[in-house]
């Protein structure tokens, strides 16, 4: 079987003011489109991969990260597009 895209991956996030901004400048830049927002939560489609943004709820929405917690602690791009993104972010 050989994949060809991924369905959707949901990144559950505590600060969603902080971190809406920085998907949709990433996202856009990989060409996926907004296709629902909202102030606590969003939506994008790019290809065969679709990825959400939504809130944590609470208690867990006043945790900080830790690397070592069960849960999608990395998802991997081409190194091309990384360092396209750094920089294009770095000129800001």
């Amino acid at each position: 079987m050989k994949i060809n895209g991924i369905a959707h991956i949901v990144l559950t996030v505590n600060r969603p003011e902080l971190a809406l901004p920085f998907y949709e400048r990433l996202f856009g830049f990989l060409e996926l489109k907004t296709v629902f927002r909202h102030e606590r939560g969003a939506y994008f489609i790019g290809g065969k991969t679709a990825v959400a943004i939504v809130p944590a709820e609470a208690p867990h929405d006043q945790a900080a990260f830790v690397q070592t917690r069960i849960g999608l602690h990395y998802l991997p791009t081409t190194q091309c597009c990384v360092r396209q993104f750094s920089y294009a972010h770095s000129l800001r």
